[in-house]
């Protein structure tokens, strides 16, 4: 993109043209807008669906259970929006140069992730009780991959945030592992909502840390508080 800069201290009023790139804070905070909007529509997506007649228990089946069947496309869509919002978010969080460290390793990380989030729609997952197909095989693959480098990205980025930062998502982490252990210590036959309280905390802090980039992409890179 070609810009305009001032041709000269006696003419500051004249410009000319240059090759010079654009603000890398204009193009972190346009593309944190890109990835606030499409990981949002996946969490709207998953909630306005559990008031759809899919015939579905949240408490006892996954989310992605609502990719097959007659609200299928939707969450198709849904996980198409939420990977392209991941990888928006990771292209805003490379547009910031620095030393944050942390940064760039979880925003490699969420490269994964969001090519995962993505791929899930295309590959639908098996039904609980039906037979087992290849690509319900590489769904279960991918869900692996999405929920732990999701996790693991997530507190990377967050600390670049501030040393603070880890600390709350940890704790929406902790919730998310102490509700599976209860699950399977009692016997409670609530791997559904297990699920929904990790998917909430993962898209709870890409949602905060795209509003984060989007409202001062420096605050990353310098890990203000």
């Amino acid at each position: 993109m070609r810009q305009t800069r001032p041709r000269s201290r006696a003419f500051p009023n004249a410009y000319i043209e240059t090759d010079e790139p654009p603000n890398p804070a204009f193009r972190a905070k346009l593309l944190a807008l890109v990835g606030l909007i499409g990981i949002t529509y996946l969490a709207f997506t998953i909630l306005i669906l559990h008031f759809q007649p899919t015939g579905y228990d949240p408490v006892r089946q996954a989310i992605s259970d609502y990719g097959v069947g007659s609200f299928g496309n939707v969450m198709d869509i849904g996980f198409f929006a939420g990977g392209a919002g991941v990888a928006a978010l990771v292209l805003a969080l490379l547009c910031i140069k620095g030393e944050a460290r942390a940064l760039n390793m979880g925003a490699l990380l969420l490269v994964v992730v969001g090519f995962a989030l993505f791929a899930v729609g295309v590959f639908p997952t098996d039904i609980e009780g039906t037979t087992p197909t290849t690509h319900g095989l590489i769904h279960d693959a991918l869900s692996l991959l999405l929920f732990g480098l999701g996790m693991i990205g997530t507190l990377l980025v967050s600390y670049a945030h501030g040393r603070r930062w880890p600390s709350f998502a940890l704790l929406g982490f902790t919730v998310a592992a102490a509700s599976a252990a209860a699950n399977e210590a009692f016997a409670l036959d609530a791997s559904g909502l297990v699920e929904r309280i990790l998917v909430a905390v993962l898209l709870g802090w890409w949602i905060f840390i795209s509003f984060k980039t989007l409202k001062d992409p420096s605050e990353l890179d310098s890990g203000k508080t």
